[in-house]
């Protein structure tokens, strides 16, 4: 289950909605912008981490599977 949803909105990745109440309590809020991932720009982490892995059929559809499904998905180990 995702805890933290988000979109590509004008080349910028927005959190769009925190499904979890530990989250929020830390800081995390909609509207949020993301900017590095594990010490990576979002971008580079995305290009490196995630689009390797991502199918779609059109460009609007993979942009929507990498950064709305899959950007934040991983270990639930790791840090957060």
């Amino acid at each position: 289950m995702r805890r933290i949803k988000t979109r590509l909105v004008e080349d910028r990745v927005i959190i769009t909605d925190v499904l979890n109440d530990s989250l929020r309590s830390r800081g995390l809020k909609q509207g949020s912008e993301i900017l590095a991932i594990d010490g990576l720009d979002v971008h580079d982490y995305a290009d490196k981490h995630v689009a390797p892995y991502a199918s779609a059929s059109t460009p609007h559809d993979r942009e929507l599977q990498i950064y709305g499904h899959f950007l934040l998905s991983g270990c639930v180990s790791e840090p957060a």
